[in-house]
């Protein structure tokens, strides 16, 4: 299969080595550094009793389009 000709191919973490695969790679960004030190954070604010159990934040993303994804050549519908 050829990629994105046939199949579209998406990562995750938008690491720099996607940007040389051939295709470059599609992938969603995600700062995982900073998400890990926020993740410490919000768990000593539970320890402390600073926030209750069941907290939740939102993750910030990106959507980085390379040349592994094209749009579907054609589509079917399904009929249930």
């Amino acid at each position: 299969m050829r990629v994105p000709d046939d199949v579209s191919v998406a990562g995750f973490d938008d690491i720099p080595l996607a940007a040389y695969a051939t295709p470059p790679l599609t992938t969603v960004g995600f700062p995982g550094i900073q998400e890990g030190i926020r993740a410490g954070e919000i768990l000593m604010d539970l320890l402390d009793g600073r926030i209750r159990p069941g907290y939740r934040e939102t993750i910030e993303t990106r959507l980085v389009i390379r040349q592994s994804t094209a749009k579907p050549a054609r589509t079917t519908m399904v009929h249930a």
